[in-house]
């Protein structure tokens, strides 16, 4: 046996202001792994291959973090792998609408069957485990809204994968419906805007793909996700915020022609700067339904 190799994709999700949890992809060869902090003590040392996350605790909000990851087994330790993050801003007590600032987050849940648009519940309350980041079709948890700009939230990940485009348009989701959230009736829940072409360096609609971002440039995706610091409280298109790598979001528009068919829609993420269109009625594990919260300010 030899030493084994280090972790690879090492991540941080489900942040807030005072936890985090570590993830990442078993490496062959190991009996365990090392989790140190950015002066390397050790935080914690796991036994077993399947042993691929560890949750923190205690953190202090508004901080910088550096963990370190490695490998070990009976013939040493890999080399530590480093992640960094930044923890939220503690919400207020008894956090409402109301009192909700730039980059301030409000807990909700999300009930879903596979297949079916779900409902949502327990705004501002919701103590329950957290939704996946990675995605699931049914999913039954907690998620946050995160406030993007005056009246607006985004959700902080994909709540449903599995579910078409055409199911959430028909559930009123894709342009947007009341009464969705009964502690907020006149509220209107819908997906993003993401753009219907890419962005080209003139801020123009383009054919080709310049990793600039979509067109119109406006679009809420690139807006928030891609380009806010919400108000200097986050790093620009952190993952480790809107969890956007390897899970997409239906987005309400349909794609210029010369991009795709008139019966396919736009999806975003997977990527920071993703752009993709497929069939409305597509079902699958990889995109899903990423909802905006409007309401009266």
């Amino acid at each position: 046996m030899a030493i084994p190799a280090s972790p690879t994709n090492v991540v941080v999700s489900s942040i807030t202001s005072t936890t985090a949890t570590i993830s990442w992809d078993q490496s062959v060869g190991t009996t365990g792994y090392n989790v140190y902090d950015k002066d390397d003590n050790v935080v914690t040392n796991l036994t077993g291959i399947e042993s691929t996350s560890y949750d923190l605790i205690n953190l202090l909000a508004l901080t910088a973090y550096a963990y370190k990851v490695s490998a070990i087994n009976n013939d040493g330790e890999s080399d530590k792998v480093v992640v960094t993050f930044c923890t939220l801003e503690t919400p207020p007590e008894n956090i409402s609408l109301s009192n909700m600032e730039i980059g301030d987050y409000i807990p909700c849940r999300y009930t879903a069957t596979s297949g079916i648009a779900g409902s949502f519940s327990e705004l501002g309350t919701c103590e329950a485990d957290e939704i996946s980041v990675s995605g699931t079709d049914t999913p039954d948890g907690k998620f946050n809204f995160v406030k993007v700009a005056k009246g607006t939230l985004v959700a902080d990940r994909n709540l449903q994968t599995g579910v078409s485009w055409n199911i959430l348009n028909s559930a009123k989701l894709i342009e947007g419906t009341t009464g969705a959230i009964t502690s907020v009736p006149t509220a209107v829940i819908r997906s993003l805007s993401g753009g219907n072409s890419y962005l080209s360096a003139t801020q123009t609609s383009s054919t080709t793909d310049s990793s600039l971002g979509s067109f119109p440039p406006n679009n809420e995706y690139d807006q928030y996700i891609q380009l806010s610091t919400l108000d200097n409280k986050i790093t620009a298109g952190d993952n480790n915020v809107w969890n956007y790598s390897g899970i997409s979001s239906w987005v309400q528009e349909t794609p210029i022609t010369t991009i795709g068919s008139s019966s396919n829609r736009v999806y975003r993420g997977n990527t920071l700067l993703g752009f993709g269109q497929q069939a409305s009625s597509t079902v699958n594990a990889t995109t899903g339904f990423r909802p905006v919260l409007i309401y009266d300010e």
